[in-house]
């Protein structure tokens, strides 16, 4: 090979290398320009998730729904708002009635029984005691809307009553009302011990008479013990019993003081009674006890323990007859505040007369209604 070709083929060899030094140069910058600029310490890579509005994922819970035992308590009406029942949390229930006719008695009246119940999923019985008699019902129950129905096992009727608004679900306390109810329970004399009551709690009484004779029950003089029922309506009393095959009723307002029993009739004759084995001074009445007289020292009154009233009257024209008398005649007497009420019968004539009275030692002021004042010094 000459000279020039060397040459020649020296320039072609460096022209070639320069051109694979330009492409090699060329190719790692292209590829510096693509890659990510790093760091030491590289952040890891994160997915984000699209940018969704989503609602928090509740569980949901069922109430259960109020048995039956808890809905049935508290006091419920009839449309009338009188008749009814009361259901309480102690398996007691209270029975109100209007014109029901109690067993035995045979008389519609009105008043409050006291019971117990017992409730098997919807089905309700109860039982209430009158007299010596129980009364057991059953019924199927239902509760809605403040609504309780009651469907009649024995005769398939249907009765409805609305729940009251303030409705009680414990056992009430016992009321002035209840403990007076209770405390006629027991044996009552009157004064003389003619005439004996004996009230039992399961309402049954027995009456005793000895040579006595009462206007309300016979106008014979009985004698003898006699068997009955009783009931007892707030502060009324229905006696019942039989004397010679004649069925006696009475009806009686009654209140309990004490060893005390003060029974009103319907004629507004009033009888006081202590109870058997004690001997109690009517509240009130303890200055008054003793015989007062008037100024001629024999007409007047005897007022005795337990609420009971001797009047001796000198010359006395009584009512009706109109014819003057002398005599003792045997009542009763009541002491409310400064007044006093003094109940007697004459010749079949009921007698009220009401006073305000004032003891000042041994004198005693009587104030009639139409004004007259009488004075009696005590002997």
């Amino acid at each position: 090979m000459d000279k020039s070709t060397k040459i020649i083929a020296g320039l072609l060899v460096a022209i070639v290398a320069v051109f694979v030094v330009v492409v090699v140069i060329t190719t790692s910058a292209m590829k510096k320009d693509d890659e990510p600029e790093t760091t030491a310490a590289a952040a890891p890579t994160v997915s984000v998730a699209p940018d969704v509005t989503t609602t928090p994922t509740t569980t949901e819970t069922t109430v259960p729904p109020t048995p039956l035992s808890e809905l049935i308590l508290g006091q419920w009406t009839d449309s009338a708002n009188m008749s009814g029942y009361a259901f309480y949390a102690d398996g007691t229930v209270e029975m109100t009635y209007v014109n029901l006719t109690v067993p035995v008695i045979n008389i519609p009246i009105n008043g409050v029984s006291k019971g117990v119940y017992t409730l098997d999923g919807d089905k309700l019985t109860t039982k209430f005691s009158i007299y010596s008699a129980t009364i057991e019902n059953s019924y199927t129950v239902k509760v809605e809307n403040n609504s309780l129905s009651m469907k009649s096992h024995e005769d398939g009727e249907t009765a409805t009553y609305q729940k009251a608004a303030a409705a009680a679900t414990t056992v009430p306390a016992n009321t002035d009302e209840a403990t007076q109810v209770d405390e006629i329970v027991g044996s009552w004399v009157n004064d003389n011990s003619t005439v004996r009551y004996a009230f039992n709690d399961d309402g049954t009484l027995k009456v005793t008479f000895s040579d006595a004779r009462l206007a309300s029950v016979s106008t014979e003089v009985l004698n003898g013990e006699y068997t009955g029922v009783y009931l007892t309506d707030g502060s009324s009393i229905i006696i019942q019993f039989t004397v010679n095959g004649q069925k006696i009723t009475q009806r009686c307002d009654f209140s309990v003081s004490k060893n005390t029993l003060s029974l009103t009739d319907d004629t507004g004759n009033t009888d006081l009674y202590v109870r058997e084995g004690t001997s109690i001074v009517t509240p009130g009445s303890g200055s008054l006890v003793g015989k007062w007289a008037d100024s001629t020292g024999m007409s007047g009154y005897e007022f005795k323990e337990g609420g009971v009233v001797v009047i001796t009257y000198v010359n006395f024209t009584v009512p009706v007859v109109n014819i003057p008398i002398n005599g003792s005649f045997t009542g009763s007497y009541s002491i409310s505040g400064n007044k006093i009420t003094v109940s007697y019968s004459i010749y079949g004539n009921s007698m009220v007369d009401t006073f305000e009275y004032v003891v000042n030692g041994n004198t005693l002021t009587l104030k009639a209604d139409d004004g007259n004042v009488s004075t009696y010094i005590k002997k």
